[in-house]
Protein backbone atom coordinates (compact mmCIF):
# COMPACT_ATOMS: atom_id res chain seq x y z
CA UNK A 1 0.00 0.00 0.00
CA UNK A 2 1.54 3.28 -1.14
CA UNK A 3 1.36 6.79 0.28
CA UNK A 4 1.24 9.11 -2.76
CA UNK A 5 3.44 11.67 -1.00
CA UNK A 6 6.06 10.45 1.51
CA UNK A 7 5.93 13.83 3.30
CA UNK A 8 2.18 13.63 3.83
CA UNK A 9 1.26 13.15 7.50
CA UNK A 10 -1.13 10.19 7.90
CA UNK A 11 -4.29 10.92 9.88
CA UNK A 12 -4.15 10.32 13.65
CA UNK A 13 -0.46 9.53 13.58
CA UNK A 14 0.83 8.38 16.99
CA UNK A 15 4.10 9.60 18.55
CA UNK A 16 7.40 8.04 17.48
CA UNK A 17 7.74 4.48 18.75
CA UNK A 18 4.05 4.14 19.70
CA UNK A 19 1.72 1.65 18.09
CA UNK A 20 -1.15 3.13 16.01
CA UNK A 21 -3.57 1.10 18.09
CA UNK A 22 -2.33 2.70 21.32
CA UNK A 23 -4.13 5.95 20.45
CA UNK A 24 -7.55 4.39 20.97
CA UNK A 25 -8.94 2.87 24.15
CA UNK A 26 -9.85 -0.32 22.38
CA UNK A 27 -7.85 -1.68 19.47
CA UNK A 28 -9.92 -2.89 16.51
CA UNK A 29 -9.96 -6.60 15.85
CA UNK A 30 -7.07 -7.71 13.66
CA UNK A 31 -7.98 -9.24 10.33
CA UNK A 32 -7.46 -12.98 9.99
CA UNK A 33 -4.90 -12.53 7.19
CA UNK A 34 -1.99 -10.43 8.51
CA UNK A 35 -0.68 -9.75 5.01
CA UNK A 36 -3.62 -7.46 4.27
CA UNK A 37 -4.02 -6.00 7.76
CA UNK A 38 -4.56 -2.23 7.58
CA UNK A 39 -5.25 -1.08 11.15
CA UNK A 40 -2.56 1.60 10.97
CA UNK A 41 -2.04 4.42 8.46
CA UNK A 42 -1.34 3.59 4.85
CA UNK A 43 2.31 2.81 4.28
CA UNK A 44 4.69 3.26 1.46
CA UNK A 45 5.79 0.35 -0.66
CA UNK A 46 9.34 -0.80 0.04
CA UNK A 47 10.93 0.88 -2.97
CA UNK A 48 12.78 3.98 -4.09
CA UNK A 49 10.52 6.97 -4.76
CA UNK A 50 12.01 9.47 -7.22
CA UNK A 51 10.32 12.79 -6.47
CA UNK A 52 11.47 16.33 -7.36
CA UNK A 53 10.91 17.43 -3.77
CA UNK A 54 13.52 15.02 -2.42
CA UNK A 55 16.94 16.53 -1.64
CA UNK A 56 19.67 16.22 -4.26
CA UNK A 57 22.94 14.66 -3.09
CA UNK A 58 26.13 13.33 -4.68
CA UNK A 59 27.82 10.00 -3.94
CA UNK A 60 31.59 9.75 -4.44
CA UNK A 61 32.55 6.08 -4.84
CA UNK A 62 36.18 5.02 -4.65
CA UNK A 63 37.50 4.10 -8.08
CA UNK A 64 34.24 4.97 -9.90
CA UNK A 65 32.41 8.03 -11.23
CA UNK A 66 30.44 10.29 -8.88
CA UNK A 67 26.67 10.25 -9.24
CA UNK A 68 24.07 12.92 -8.37
CA UNK A 69 20.63 11.70 -7.32
CA UNK A 70 17.42 12.44 -5.41
CA UNK A 71 17.65 11.00 -1.90
CA UNK A 72 14.47 9.28 -0.69
CA UNK A 73 14.51 10.68 2.84
CA UNK A 74 11.49 8.67 3.94
CA UNK A 75 13.72 5.61 4.24
CA UNK A 76 16.65 7.56 5.67
CA UNK A 77 14.52 8.86 8.55
CA UNK A 78 12.98 5.45 9.10
CA UNK A 79 16.47 3.94 9.34
CA UNK A 80 17.77 6.42 11.91
CA UNK A 81 14.55 6.14 13.93
CA UNK A 82 15.02 2.37 13.89
CA UNK A 83 18.64 2.70 15.09
CA UNK A 84 17.69 5.01 17.96
CA UNK A 85 14.82 2.84 19.18
CA UNK A 86 16.67 -0.47 18.78
CA UNK A 87 19.68 0.79 20.73
CA UNK A 88 17.40 2.10 23.48
CA UNK A 89 15.96 -1.41 23.73
CA UNK A 90 19.44 -2.86 24.14
CA UNK A 91 20.31 -0.38 26.89
CA UNK A 92 17.01 -0.97 28.72
CA UNK A 93 17.42 -4.75 28.58
CA UNK A 94 21.12 -4.85 29.56
CA UNK A 95 21.46 -2.08 32.11
CA UNK A 96 17.98 -1.34 33.40
CA UNK A 97 16.61 -4.87 33.65
CA UNK A 98 13.44 -4.06 31.67
CA UNK A 99 11.42 -7.12 30.67
CA UNK A 100 11.34 -8.12 27.01
CA UNK A 101 7.66 -7.31 26.62
CA UNK A 102 8.18 -3.76 27.91
CA UNK A 103 11.30 -2.76 25.99
CA UNK A 104 9.54 -0.67 23.34
CA UNK A 105 6.19 0.72 22.32
CA UNK A 106 7.11 -0.11 18.72
CA UNK A 107 4.83 -3.05 18.01
CA UNK A 108 6.97 -4.51 15.24
CA UNK A 109 10.12 -4.52 17.36
CA UNK A 110 8.21 -6.13 20.22
CA UNK A 111 6.68 -8.94 18.18
CA UNK A 112 9.48 -9.77 15.73
CA UNK A 113 13.21 -10.33 16.07
CA UNK A 114 15.77 -7.74 15.00
CA UNK A 115 19.38 -7.64 16.18
CA UNK A 116 21.38 -4.85 17.78
CA UNK A 117 22.68 -1.82 15.92
CA UNK A 118 26.23 -2.69 17.02
CA UNK A 119 27.01 -6.22 15.88
CA UNK A 120 29.65 -6.74 18.62
CA UNK A 121 26.80 -6.52 21.17
CA UNK A 122 24.68 -9.20 19.46
CA UNK A 123 24.20 -12.58 21.11
CA UNK A 124 26.05 -14.25 18.23
CA UNK A 125 29.16 -12.17 18.82
CA UNK A 126 29.01 -12.80 22.57
CA UNK A 127 28.65 -16.54 21.91
CA UNK A 128 31.65 -16.44 19.57
CA UNK A 129 33.82 -14.76 22.20
CA UNK A 130 32.75 -17.11 24.99
CA UNK A 131 32.29 -20.51 23.34
CA UNK A 132 34.38 -20.49 20.17
CA UNK A 133 37.31 -18.21 20.99
CA UNK A 134 37.25 -18.51 24.79
CA UNK A 135 37.24 -22.33 25.04
CA UNK A 136 40.26 -24.39 24.07
CA UNK A 137 43.85 -23.70 23.05
CA UNK A 138 44.44 -19.93 22.93
CA UNK A 139 47.15 -19.97 20.26
CA UNK A 140 46.46 -17.88 17.16
CA UNK A 141 46.39 -20.92 14.87
CA UNK A 142 43.91 -22.86 16.99
CA UNK A 143 41.57 -19.88 17.48
CA UNK A 144 41.51 -19.26 13.72
CA UNK A 145 40.78 -22.94 13.12
CA UNK A 146 37.82 -22.90 15.50
CA UNK A 147 36.41 -19.75 13.90
CA UNK A 148 36.84 -21.21 10.38
CA UNK A 149 35.17 -24.45 11.45
CA UNK A 150 32.26 -22.72 13.16
CA UNK A 151 31.71 -20.34 10.22
CA UNK A 152 31.70 -23.31 7.83
CA UNK A 153 28.38 -24.42 9.37
CA UNK A 154 27.33 -21.54 11.65
CA UNK A 155 25.20 -23.91 13.70
CA UNK A 156 25.69 -24.46 17.43
CA UNK A 157 24.00 -27.88 17.27
CA UNK A 158 26.64 -29.01 14.76
CA UNK A 159 29.42 -27.53 16.90
CA UNK A 160 28.12 -29.20 20.07
CA UNK A 161 27.79 -32.57 18.29
CA UNK A 162 31.42 -32.35 17.14
CA UNK A 163 32.60 -31.41 20.62
CA UNK A 164 30.65 -34.33 22.09
CA UNK A 165 31.97 -36.86 19.56
CA UNK A 166 35.56 -35.73 20.00
CA UNK A 167 35.39 -35.42 23.77
CA UNK A 168 37.02 -32.00 23.61
CA UNK A 169 36.88 -28.68 21.77
CA UNK A 170 37.77 -29.20 18.08
CA UNK A 171 41.53 -28.90 17.55
CA UNK A 172 43.54 -28.26 14.41
CA UNK A 173 46.47 -30.29 15.75
CA UNK A 174 44.39 -33.48 15.36
CA UNK A 175 41.90 -32.33 12.71
CA UNK A 176 43.41 -34.19 9.76
CA UNK A 177 43.70 -37.42 11.73
CA UNK A 178 40.19 -37.08 13.18
CA UNK A 179 38.53 -36.08 9.89
CA UNK A 180 36.56 -39.38 9.71
CA UNK A 181 35.07 -38.62 13.15
CA UNK A 182 33.99 -35.15 12.00
CA UNK A 183 32.44 -36.65 8.87
CA UNK A 184 30.65 -39.45 10.74
CA UNK A 185 29.24 -37.04 13.33
CA UNK A 186 27.86 -34.55 10.81
CA UNK A 187 26.65 -37.33 8.52
CA UNK A 188 24.69 -38.74 11.46
CA UNK A 189 23.05 -35.34 12.04
CA UNK A 190 22.17 -35.11 8.36
CA UNK A 191 20.70 -38.62 8.23
CA UNK A 192 18.54 -37.80 11.25
CA UNK A 193 17.31 -34.82 9.28
CA UNK A 194 18.80 -32.30 11.65
CA UNK A 195 19.91 -28.99 10.22
CA UNK A 196 23.69 -28.84 10.07
CA UNK A 197 23.92 -25.33 8.54
CA UNK A 198 22.41 -21.94 9.32
CA UNK A 199 21.46 -20.62 5.92
CA UNK A 200 22.07 -16.91 6.46
CA UNK A 201 25.77 -16.83 7.31
CA UNK A 202 27.49 -20.17 6.83
CA UNK A 203 30.22 -20.43 4.21
CA UNK A 204 28.94 -21.69 0.88
CA UNK A 205 29.78 -25.43 0.70
CA UNK A 206 32.59 -25.58 -1.91
CA UNK A 207 31.34 -28.69 -3.70
CA UNK A 208 32.75 -27.55 -7.10
CA UNK A 209 36.24 -27.96 -5.61
CA UNK A 210 35.83 -30.90 -3.22
CA UNK A 211 32.74 -32.71 -4.48
CA UNK A 212 29.68 -33.92 -2.58
CA UNK A 213 28.34 -34.22 0.05
CA UNK A 214 28.21 -30.63 1.25
CA UNK A 215 29.42 -31.27 4.79
CA UNK A 216 32.47 -33.18 3.56
CA UNK A 217 33.34 -30.33 1.19
CA UNK A 218 32.98 -27.83 4.04
CA UNK A 219 35.36 -29.81 6.27
CA UNK A 220 37.96 -30.05 3.52
CA UNK A 221 37.57 -26.35 2.87
CA UNK A 222 38.50 -25.62 6.50
CA UNK A 223 41.54 -27.89 6.16
CA UNK A 224 42.60 -26.03 3.01
CA UNK A 225 42.25 -22.65 4.77
CA UNK A 226 44.66 -23.82 7.43
CA UNK A 227 47.14 -25.47 5.10
CA UNK A 228 47.41 -22.43 2.84
CA UNK A 229 48.66 -20.45 5.87
CA UNK A 230 45.66 -18.13 6.16
CA UNK A 231 46.07 -17.53 9.93
CA UNK A 232 49.64 -16.29 9.42
CA UNK A 233 48.60 -14.18 6.43
CA UNK A 234 45.92 -12.44 8.49
CA UNK A 235 48.51 -11.41 11.08
CA UNK A 236 50.06 -9.14 8.44
CA UNK A 237 46.80 -7.17 7.99
CA UNK A 238 46.39 -3.93 9.91
CA UNK A 239 43.13 -2.84 8.22
CA UNK A 240 39.86 -4.76 8.02
CA UNK A 241 39.59 -4.03 4.29
CA UNK A 242 42.93 -5.79 3.75
CA UNK A 243 41.82 -8.83 5.77
CA UNK A 244 38.64 -8.93 3.70
CA UNK A 245 40.61 -8.87 0.45
CA UNK A 246 42.83 -11.70 1.70
CA UNK A 247 39.78 -13.79 2.62
CA UNK A 248 38.16 -13.05 -0.73
CA UNK A 249 41.05 -14.65 -2.62
CA UNK A 250 39.57 -17.93 -1.38
CA UNK A 251 36.79 -19.23 -3.67
CA UNK A 252 33.20 -19.00 -2.32
CA UNK A 253 34.16 -16.22 0.14
CA UNK A 254 32.40 -13.07 -1.07
CA UNK A 255 32.36 -9.64 0.51
CA UNK A 256 29.58 -10.17 3.05
CA UNK A 257 30.74 -13.61 4.22
CA UNK A 258 34.31 -12.38 4.55
CA UNK A 259 33.06 -9.40 6.61
CA UNK A 260 31.18 -11.73 8.94
CA UNK A 261 34.23 -13.94 9.38
CA UNK A 262 36.73 -11.13 9.91
CA UNK A 263 34.48 -9.55 12.56
CA UNK A 264 34.62 -12.84 14.47
CA UNK A 265 38.37 -13.08 13.91
CA UNK A 266 38.79 -9.54 15.21
CA UNK A 267 37.52 -10.67 18.61
CA UNK A 268 40.63 -12.84 18.91
CA UNK A 269 43.34 -11.51 21.26
CA UNK A 270 45.87 -11.96 18.44
CA UNK A 271 44.16 -9.76 15.83
CA UNK A 272 43.16 -6.11 15.83
CA UNK A 273 41.97 -5.02 12.40
CA UNK A 274 41.14 -1.33 12.12
CA UNK A 275 37.63 -1.10 10.66
CA UNK A 276 37.83 2.59 9.74
CA UNK A 277 35.12 3.21 7.11
CA UNK A 278 34.93 -0.37 5.85
CA UNK A 279 31.98 -2.73 5.45
CA UNK A 280 30.58 -5.05 2.77
CA UNK A 281 26.86 -5.16 2.10
CA UNK A 282 24.70 -8.22 2.44
CA UNK A 283 21.40 -8.68 0.54
CA UNK A 284 19.32 -6.85 3.18
CA UNK A 285 21.53 -3.79 3.53
CA UNK A 286 21.88 -3.60 -0.25
CA UNK A 287 18.09 -3.60 -0.69
CA UNK A 288 17.66 -0.83 1.88
CA UNK A 289 20.37 1.31 0.26
CA UNK A 290 18.52 1.00 -3.06
CA UNK A 291 15.34 2.23 -1.37
CA UNK A 292 17.28 5.28 -0.16
CA UNK A 293 19.54 6.06 -3.11
CA UNK A 294 17.85 4.36 -6.05
CA UNK A 295 19.16 2.21 -8.89
CA UNK A 296 22.67 3.66 -8.75
CA UNK A 297 23.36 1.14 -5.96
CA UNK A 298 24.46 -1.49 -8.47
CA UNK A 299 28.04 -2.32 -7.49
CA UNK A 300 30.30 -2.61 -4.45
CA UNK A 301 31.78 0.85 -5.02
CA UNK A 302 28.38 2.57 -4.92
CA UNK A 303 27.22 0.49 -1.96
CA UNK A 304 30.28 1.65 -0.02
CA UNK A 305 29.65 5.24 -1.12
CA UNK A 306 26.08 5.04 0.20
CA UNK A 307 27.30 3.69 3.55
CA UNK A 308 29.90 6.45 3.79
CA UNK A 309 27.31 9.12 3.00
CA UNK A 310 25.03 7.90 5.80
CA UNK A 311 27.91 7.79 8.28
CA UNK A 312 29.14 11.26 7.36
CA UNK A 313 25.68 12.90 7.39
CA UNK A 314 24.13 11.07 10.35
CA UNK A 315 24.38 14.16 12.59
CA UNK A 316 21.81 16.06 10.51
CA UNK A 317 19.28 13.29 11.06
CA UNK A 318 19.95 12.82 14.77
CA UNK A 319 19.44 16.59 15.17
CA UNK A 320 16.24 16.59 13.11
CA UNK A 321 14.84 13.68 15.11
CA UNK A 322 15.92 15.19 18.42
CA UNK A 323 17.78 11.99 19.24
CA UNK A 324 21.15 11.45 20.90
CA UNK A 325 23.37 9.30 18.66
CA UNK A 326 23.62 5.68 19.83
CA UNK A 327 26.77 5.21 21.89
CA UNK A 328 28.32 1.77 22.39
CA UNK A 329 30.64 2.91 25.14
CA UNK A 330 31.31 -0.75 26.02
CA UNK A 331 33.28 -1.03 22.77
CA UNK A 332 35.35 2.06 23.47
CA UNK A 333 34.09 3.86 20.37
CA UNK A 334 32.96 7.43 20.00
CA UNK A 335 29.20 8.19 19.91
CA UNK A 336 27.40 7.69 16.61
CA UNK A 337 27.36 4.76 14.23
CA UNK A 338 30.35 3.62 12.20
CA UNK A 339 30.10 2.36 8.62
CA UNK A 340 30.33 -1.16 10.05
CA UNK A 341 27.34 -0.49 12.32
CA UNK A 342 25.32 1.14 9.52
CA UNK A 343 25.69 -1.94 7.31
CA UNK A 344 24.68 -4.20 10.20
CA UNK A 345 21.71 -2.02 11.17
CA UNK A 346 20.55 -1.79 7.54
CA UNK A 347 20.34 -5.59 7.43
CA UNK A 348 18.14 -5.64 10.50
CA UNK A 349 16.09 -2.65 9.36
CA UNK A 350 15.43 -4.46 6.08
CA UNK A 351 13.98 -7.38 8.03
CA UNK A 352 12.05 -4.95 10.25
CA UNK A 353 10.42 -3.22 7.24
CA UNK A 354 9.54 -6.53 5.60
CA UNK A 355 7.93 -7.68 8.84
CA UNK A 356 5.81 -4.60 9.49
CA UNK A 357 4.60 -4.49 5.89
CA UNK A 358 3.80 -8.20 5.92
CA UNK A 359 2.24 -8.40 9.39
CA UNK A 360 0.67 -4.97 9.69
CA UNK A 361 2.10 -4.11 13.11
CA UNK A 362 2.65 -0.58 14.39
CA UNK A 363 6.02 0.95 13.58
CA UNK A 364 8.20 4.06 13.77
CA UNK A 365 7.58 4.19 10.02
CA UNK A 366 4.16 5.65 10.81
CA UNK A 367 5.66 8.84 12.24
CA UNK A 368 5.84 12.23 10.58
CA UNK A 369 8.77 13.50 8.50
CA UNK A 370 10.90 16.05 10.40
CA UNK A 371 12.98 18.76 8.78
CA UNK A 372 16.69 18.15 8.22
CA UNK A 373 19.08 20.78 9.54
CA UNK A 374 21.98 20.95 7.06
CA UNK A 375 24.12 22.92 9.50
CA UNK A 376 24.15 20.06 12.03
CA UNK A 377 27.53 18.49 12.65
CA UNK A 378 29.24 16.02 14.96
CA UNK A 379 29.15 17.32 18.56
CA UNK A 380 32.47 18.24 20.12
CA UNK A 381 32.22 15.41 22.63
CA UNK A 382 32.46 12.92 19.76
CA UNK A 383 36.13 13.84 19.26
CA UNK A 384 37.44 12.95 22.68
CA UNK A 385 41.13 12.11 22.61
CA UNK A 386 40.56 8.68 24.18
CA UNK A 387 38.66 7.60 21.06
CA UNK A 388 41.10 9.04 18.53
CA UNK A 389 43.28 5.94 18.09
CA UNK A 390 40.64 3.30 18.74
CA UNK A 391 40.72 0.39 16.29
CA UNK A 392 37.11 1.12 15.35
CA UNK A 393 37.74 4.80 14.69
CA UNK A 394 35.51 6.34 12.03
CA UNK A 395 37.45 8.57 9.64
CA UNK A 396 36.18 12.00 8.62
CA UNK A 397 37.23 14.19 5.71
CA UNK A 398 38.75 16.85 7.97
CA UNK A 399 40.78 14.46 10.15
CA UNK A 400 44.01 16.37 10.77
CA UNK A 401 45.83 13.25 12.02
CA UNK A 402 45.22 11.49 8.72
CA UNK A 403 46.35 14.51 6.72
CA UNK A 404 49.54 14.89 8.75
CA UNK A 405 50.46 11.21 8.30
CA UNK A 406 50.36 11.30 4.50
CA UNK A 407 53.80 11.18 2.91
CA UNK A 408 55.21 13.35 0.15
CA UNK A 409 56.00 11.92 -3.29
CA UNK A 410 59.44 10.37 -3.84
CA UNK A 411 59.87 12.95 -6.56
CA UNK A 412 57.54 15.11 -8.62
CA UNK A 413 54.61 12.92 -9.68
CA UNK A 414 56.17 9.68 -8.35
CA UNK A 415 54.73 7.84 -5.34
CA UNK A 416 55.96 4.71 -3.60
CA UNK A 417 53.90 1.50 -3.72
CA UNK A 418 53.72 -0.12 -0.30
CA UNK A 419 52.04 -3.31 -1.50
CA UNK A 420 49.23 -4.81 -3.51
CA UNK A 421 46.24 -5.44 -1.20
CA UNK A 422 43.58 -6.83 -3.52
CA UNK A 423 42.40 -7.70 -6.99
CA UNK A 424 39.38 -6.47 -8.92
CA UNK A 425 37.78 -8.71 -11.51
CA UNK A 426 38.70 -12.11 -12.92
CA UNK A 427 42.01 -13.65 -11.90
CA UNK A 428 42.43 -15.09 -15.39
CA UNK A 429 42.78 -11.59 -16.88
CA UNK A 430 46.42 -11.37 -18.09
CA UNK A 431 46.48 -7.63 -17.38
CA UNK A 432 44.33 -7.70 -14.25
CA UNK A 433 43.34 -4.74 -12.09
CA UNK A 434 44.94 -4.65 -8.63
CA UNK A 435 44.25 -2.54 -5.57
CA UNK A 436 47.40 -0.64 -4.55
CA UNK A 437 48.28 0.74 -1.12
CA UNK A 438 50.58 3.75 -1.32
CA UNK A 439 53.33 4.11 1.29
CA UNK A 440 52.20 6.38 4.12
CA UNK A 441 48.61 6.64 2.86
CA UNK A 442 45.45 5.02 4.31
CA UNK A 443 43.04 2.61 2.52
CA UNK A 444 40.72 5.46 1.48
CA UNK A 445 43.48 6.62 -0.91
CA UNK A 446 44.04 3.22 -2.55
CA UNK A 447 43.89 3.12 -6.35
CA UNK A 448 43.47 0.36 -8.92
CA UNK A 449 46.37 -0.24 -11.27
CA UNK A 450 46.90 -2.62 -14.17
CA UNK A 451 49.38 -5.48 -13.86
CA UNK A 452 51.36 -4.05 -16.76
CA UNK A 453 51.76 -0.77 -14.86
CA UNK A 454 52.88 -2.50 -11.67
CA UNK A 455 55.47 -4.61 -13.49
CA UNK A 456 57.18 -1.38 -14.43
CA UNK A 457 58.61 -0.33 -11.07
CA UNK A 458 56.63 -2.42 -8.54
CA UNK A 459 57.12 -5.95 -9.79
CA UNK A 460 57.96 -7.32 -6.33
CA UNK A 461 54.68 -6.08 -4.85
CA UNK A 462 52.71 -7.68 -7.67
CA UNK A 463 54.70 -10.93 -7.44
CA UNK A 464 53.99 -11.19 -3.70
CA UNK A 465 50.25 -10.96 -4.28
CA UNK A 466 50.27 -13.44 -7.18
CA UNK A 467 52.31 -15.86 -5.06
CA UNK A 468 49.62 -15.75 -2.38
CA UNK A 469 46.88 -16.43 -4.94
CA UNK A 470 48.89 -19.39 -6.21
CA UNK A 471 49.22 -20.73 -2.65
CA UNK A 472 45.43 -20.57 -2.19
CA UNK A 473 44.69 -22.65 -5.26
CA UNK A 474 47.53 -25.12 -4.82
CA UNK A 475 46.41 -25.80 -1.23
CA UNK A 476 42.86 -26.52 -2.40
CA UNK A 477 44.19 -28.90 -5.05
CA UNK A 478 46.43 -30.71 -2.54
CA UNK A 479 43.62 -31.21 -0.01
CA UNK A 480 41.29 -32.45 -2.73
CA UNK A 481 43.87 -34.95 -3.96
CA UNK A 482 44.87 -36.22 -0.51
CA UNK A 483 41.40 -36.38 1.06
CA UNK A 484 39.01 -37.66 -1.58
CA UNK A 485 35.69 -38.31 0.09
CA UNK A 486 35.05 -41.34 -2.11
CA UNK A 487 37.93 -43.18 -0.41
CA UNK A 488 36.14 -43.29 2.93
CA UNK A 489 32.53 -43.04 1.79
CA UNK A 490 31.79 -46.78 1.68
CA UNK A 491 33.12 -47.42 5.18
CA UNK A 492 31.43 -44.30 6.52
CA UNK A 493 28.08 -45.22 5.00
CA UNK A 494 28.25 -48.70 6.51
CA UNK A 495 29.04 -47.39 9.99
CA UNK A 496 26.39 -44.72 9.84
CA UNK A 497 23.69 -47.07 8.52
CA UNK A 498 24.15 -49.19 11.67
CA UNK A 499 23.77 -46.12 13.91
CA UNK A 500 20.74 -44.81 12.07
CA UNK A 501 18.97 -48.22 11.90
CA UNK A 502 19.30 -48.57 15.68
CA UNK A 503 18.05 -45.07 16.48
CA UNK A 504 14.52 -44.53 17.93
CA UNK A 505 13.91 -41.98 15.18
CA UNK A 506 14.46 -44.58 12.44
CA UNK A 507 12.44 -47.33 14.21
CA UNK A 508 9.47 -44.95 14.58
CA UNK A 509 9.50 -44.16 10.90
CA UNK A 510 9.64 -47.88 9.95
CA UNK A 511 6.68 -48.73 12.24
CA UNK A 512 4.65 -45.90 10.76
CA UNK A 513 5.38 -47.21 7.29
CA UNK A 514 4.21 -50.77 8.09
CA UNK A 515 0.97 -49.56 9.69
Amino acid sequence: MVIPNPYQTPPDTPPVGQSPNAASSKAPARLSKPKICCNGPKRRAYEYNHEPGNPVITLHPQGASSVTLHLDEYWVFLFFRFCAERHRMQVRRTYEGVAREALSQDETMQKTFVGNVFRELDAGSVRNRELIIGKGDQSHEEICFRIFLFCAFYKMETWNALEGALGHVPRYSTFEKDLPIYEATISDLSRRRRKIYTGAFQLVPPTPYFGAPHFAASLRFVLALMQMGLPAKLLSCHYAVDASNILRTVPTLGGFLSLNMLCYLNDSPHLSFSYRNFASCGPGSRAFLRAMFGPCINSTAYEEAGLHWLQKNQWQYWAALGEDPPHAWELGVRPGVRVLDIENALCWCHRYVKDYLRLGYGSVADSTMPVVKPEAFAPAWCDEEKNALNQSKAVFDDDYEEAAAKTRPVKEGVWEVERVVGRKGNRTDPDGLFRVRWAGWPPEDDTYERASTLRDGSADALAEWLEWEGTVWSSIAQVKEKHLYSEVKAELDEDMSIKVESSPHRRTRKRQKTM
